[in-house]
Order: C-alpha cells, then structure tokens, then sequence
C-alpha cells in the first residue's frame, strides 16, 4: 500500500492456475477452465468467459461474455 492507502497494482502480474480449485462460475457454481492465451476464465457448462485483467479474475457476472465454442485444446 502507498502512503496514501491506495493500493498500487503491477503491471505484469500473471493469473496462478492454483487458485481454480477455491474459485468456481459465479452463476453455475460449477469450475472454471483458465486458458492462458486469451487471459480468460471459461465456464463450459454454460458458454461464458470471464477475462483476467492484471492476475485477478473478473468474476462479476456482467464481466462475461458469451462464447459461441469452447475450445478444450486451450486449458491445460
């Protein structure tokens, strides 16, 4: 934190993976697949992705957005 309280925020800072097993779909409850090349989280079970911005997920259900497929190739 700064001296003025605000936090200051990295730039660079990537998502960790580990963290999945505490964070699930916020309208399904169901996981989530983290594709590293587009910095997205996917729910598959119903079509939606939420980005990744500076390390922290989005996970605001107006965040998502709706994907036509899902492509498992991408999750690792």
């Amino acid at each position: 934190m700064s001296s003025s309280g605000a936090v200051k925020f990295v730039k660079g800072v990537t998502f960790d993976p580990k963290i999945l097993q505490f964070i699930v779909c916020p309208l399904t409850k169901q996981p989530l697949r983290y594709c590293k090349e587009s910095q997205e989280l996917f729910s598959d079970s119903i079509g939606v992705a939420y980005p990744i911005k500076e390390g922290i997920p989005c996970l605001a259900p107006l965040s998502g957005r709706v994907v036509d497929s899902v492509d498992p190739k991408n999750s690792p």
